[in-house]
This record gives C-alpha cells, sequence and structure tokens, in this order.
C-alpha cells in the first residue's frame, strides 16, 4: 500500500510540473512536448539582425532629416548619385571637410552608407583608399553591371583586398529581364549570379560578401488591371539559392517603396511601375525576403530621384523632393518595425526552403500550382520532405518557408502572397505531424511574439492582405 501511494504522489507531482495549454505572452523560452526547452530566441546582438537599406539620400542631411531616417528603422544609406538634392559622394579625391563631418554624425547615430561608384567604372573602386579611415562607411557600391563590367570588377579584386580593409565591395546585380541576362548568358539568370560569384565573390577577402538584385512587383497586366509582376518571386529565389552554393555570401534584394516608370494608360500598360505601394504591398515584399532568409532589405527609393525619364513629377518615394515624409514613409516605417521586432528570432534559424499552396486547395506532398508565380520557382519543396508537416489547408495562394535551429526545432514563415488589390484575406492551416507532439507554437503577428495552443495538431492563422508570421511549433 505505502508503494502505491508513493507512486500517485510521484505521479501528481509529474503533473503538476505539467504547463497549462492556452494563450500566453510570457517567457522567453518554452518547454517542448518533446521533453526539449526551446532556446531563449529573445536575445539580441549585431549577428542577428537584418538590416534595412535606402536607395538614394536626400542631400541634406540635418538634425530633422537624420531623425526622419532613425524612425524609418534604415541603417545602411545608399548614397546614389540621382540629380541634384540627393546625396552624392565623389569617392576619387579625399573627403571634403563637411563631408568628413557627415562621416562622423553617420557614424555617432549608428548609420552606415555605401557610396557608388559613379559612371559603372570599375577602375574607381581604386579610389576606395580615401574612405578606408571611416567607420561609417561600410564600402562602394557598383550597379547592375554586365559581363564585361564583372570582369573589369574581376580584374581588380586582388588590388581592392589588399587596400580596402574591412570595406565592403557591395554589387548590385540585374534581374533576370534585363538584356545584358539575355545576351550575354542566353537568358539564363542563374548563370549571371554564378558568373558573378566565381569570378568576384569566390576571391573577395575585404568586408563581407553581398549578393544583390533589383527587381519590382507592382505592374499592370495586359488589361491594365494592377497585378504582380510573376518573375518577381522567381528572380528573389535565385539569388537565394546562388548564394547559398558559397560560402559566407549575403543576400540583399530591392523591393518597391515608390511608383516609377511611364504612367499606365491606353498606350502604355505592360512594364509600368506606377503603382503607389501600400502598407500591404510593402510588408508582403519584405516578409517574402524573410521567407527565403535575406539578410538585407533595400528600399527602392527612400529619397526621390530627380524628375525626368524614369521618374514623373508626381512620382515620390518615402521622401519627397521637398524632404518630406509621405504615406509611403509611414507605410514602410510601420512594415520595419515589425520586421526589425524579430529579426533577430529569425536569423537563429537556417534557411532551408520554401513550398506553396493554391487558394482552397489541402496540399499533402503534391507540388502543382495555378500560381504563375510560384510556378516560376525552381525549388518548391514537397510538404513529404518536410517531416514535421502534415498538411497544409489555405484559402488564399500562401508562401511558405521552411526553417530549423542548431537544436533541430522547426519553423515557418507564412506569406499571404496575393496583389493587394484583389484585397484577399487568408485562413491558412498547419496540421503537424502528431508523432513530434506539438502542443503550442510561438507566432511573430506584426512583429509581436504570441503564444497559442495547438488543436488537434493544428494552427489556424488569419493572414490580412499581404501580411506575413514567423511560426514556431513545439
Amino acid at each position: 500500500m505505502i508503494k502505491k501511494i508513493v507512486s500517485f504522489l510521484l505521479s501528481l507531482s509529474v503533473l503538476l510540473c505539467i504547463p497549462a495549454c492556452g494563450p500566453s505572452d510570457t517567457g522567453s523560452s518554452a518547454e517542448s512536448s518533446k521533453g526539449a526547452t526551446l532556446p531563449d530566441y529573445d536575445k539580441k546582438s549585431e549577428e542577428l539582425s537584418v538590416k534595412i537599406a535606402g536607395w538614394v539620400i536626400p542631400a541634406n542631411l540635418d538634425e530633422t532629416q537624420i531623425g526622419y531616417l532613425k524612425e524609418s528603422g534604415i541603417s545602411v544609406l545608399q548614397a546614389a548619385s540621382a540629380g541634384s538634392g540627393t546625396l552624392s559622394i565623389d569617392v576619387s579625391t579625399e573627403l571634403s571637410e563637411s563631408n568628413r563631418t557627415l562621416m562622423e554624425t553617420l557614424k555617432q547615430n549608428d548609420f552606415s552608407v555605401l557610396l557608388h561608384i559613379r559612371g559603372k567604372d570599375a577602375e574607381r573602386l581604386e579610389y576606395v583608399t580615401n574612405v578606408t579611415e571611416y567607420d561609417a562607411v561600410q564600402g562602394l557600391c557598383f550597379d547592375e553591371p554586365d559581363k564585361s563590367q564583372i570582369d573589369a570588377i574581376a580584374s581588380r579584386v586582388d588590388s581592392y583586398n589588399a587596400k580596402a580593409g574591412n570595406k565592403d565591395l557591395f554589387v548590385n546585380l540585374y534581374p533576370s529581364l534585363a538584356t545584358a541576362v539575355k545576351n550575354d548568358f542566353g537568358g539564363s539568370y542563374k548563370a549571371y549570379l554564378e558568373y558573378f560569384c566565381e569570378k568576384v565573390l569566390s576571391r573577395l577577402t575585404a568586408g563581407e560578401k553581398w549578393l544583390s538584385a533589383d527587381r519590382y512587383p507592382l505592374t499592370y497586366d495586359n488589361k491594365g488591371e494592377p497585378c504582380l509582376d510573376t518573375g518577381w518571386l522567381a528572380d528573389v529565389e535565385a539569388v537565394a539559392l546562388v548564394a547559398r552554393q558559397y560560402e559566407e555570401v549575403k543576400t540583399n534584394f530591392f523591393i518597391q517603396t515608390m511608383p516609377y516608370g511611364g504612367e499606365k494608360n491606353s498606350g502604355e500598360v505592360l512594364g509600368s511601375r506606377d503603382r503607389v505601394p501600400t502598407y500591404e504591398d510593402v510588408r508582403m515584399q519584405e516578409y517574402t525576403l524573410m521567407t527565403f532568409g535575406y539578410d538585407m532589405i533595400s528600399c527602392f527609393c527612400y529619397g526621390s530621384p530627380v524628375a525626368g525619364v524614369e521618374f514623373l513629377d508626381r512620382q515620390v518615394a518615402m521622401i519627397d523632393r521637398e524632404g518630406n515624409r509621405t504615406d509611403i514613409y509611414y507605410a514602410v516605417q510601420k512594415v520595419n518595425r515589425e520586421i526589425l521586432a524579430f529579426d533577430h528570432v529569425l536569423k537563429q534559424f537556417d534557411w532551408k526552403g520554401v513550398f506553396t499552396n493554391d487558394a482552397g486547395v489541402t496540399t499533402d506532398g503534391k507540388e502543382r500550382t495555378k500560381n504563375s508565380s510560384f510556378a516560376g520557382l525552381t525549388s518548391r519543396m514537397s510538404l513529404a520532405a518536410i517531416d514535421s508537416l502534415a498538411e497544409v489547408t489555405t484559402s488564399a495562394d500562401t508562401l511558405f518557408g521552411y526553417f530549423m535551429d542548431e537544436e533541430e526545432n522547426v519553423g515557418f514563415s507564412v506569406v499571404n502572397y496575393n496583389d493587394s488589390s484583389a484585397g484577399l484575406s487568408d485562413t491558412v492551416t498547419l496540421r503537424f505531424n502528431p508523432s513530434y507532439g506539438f502542443r503550442n507554437a510561438i507566432c511573430y503577428v506584426g512583429g509581436e511574439k504570441k503564444t497559442v495552443s495547438l488543436n488537434g495538431n493544428a494552427l489556424e492563422l488569419e493572414l490580412g492582405v499581404g501580411e506575413g508570421v514567423f511560426v514556431i511549433p513545439y
């Protein structure tokens, strides 16, 4: 009888130690049903962060403009010459006294700056010696080289390594639709990206190695209706996949934060990006990049370039040509704050791949899709390859990222991937493999951490237009 009483008391003590199921927003770690403890994902460090950059910076960086930059979430300034009124620093000579003062101001405010090489002249990389002493200078930036220009950059890599110290050689590459890619690489975007990596990044020792590209998704179809550029997602994937082939390569992609190009009218529709990005448009882009494990997001543009052939007078960016904040500024700021609230969590996970699900479909391992953007992906995962996940159901077309930390805990990024003009919400159900014993999930919604209980191994999410969330089941 005594043995039975002792046994009962031991069993009761074990039961009392099991945490109760139910929503909770507290605690930095959680007890897994598998008996393991999740890491303390709340820890932050410089290494566990996503950088957000702004292309085109107002020339007058007074206290007000510095404040706007800090409040926007942008920490990397890409000083590309875009006409009068925008910041452009000539690296071919020693910096002027005013620019030296500016470098100190940027340093004090925790900004770094990428200085644009004028005219795509690779010889100007030699001038890096004029800026190596400035901590605020992240490196030199070369935009959209073709094959011959990559060769010219490659011929100077050894010299750059010897002279640049810790300054990056940041080269932003063309999108796949560029004539240079079609002519020089037979239209193979992967070959273009790999050519740059082999010729330049594989030999680069100065600074960090960046693989960067640009393409912008907000466009119109041949009927003049707003839609997504279906090739945008494929280019985002290509950069992420090629970077993974090489050691210590970080990824950056430019997102659309202003309208540009020809007006949408009866004579010109296809190719126009004349759409003012909304909060929903921006968050779809940023959460998509997070779904592919990107290290930096670049806003095109932060300041408004001078009006001309590419930019109309009425087309402005986050900061207009008079230095005022626009509606786009506040939309981008809101998304940036969301991303920067949990970027340190996401960066504790390694990106493994992506999978997709069409509206109204329950995916159990089949890979068919009617979504043209999804169909362009070359490495969509089958659900059968993800042991922890048994089934997925969505009410709208949905993009998923699959992640795993160093202790093999899994994470999932979930994005409502549809043009915002459709106004589609998305009900997503993730049904987990019962053998994993998941009972709860940590969800980052709008950047905020929430802990919820699963319902019969399933998690249901309600996503707004363009919304993304990050989920850690346990």
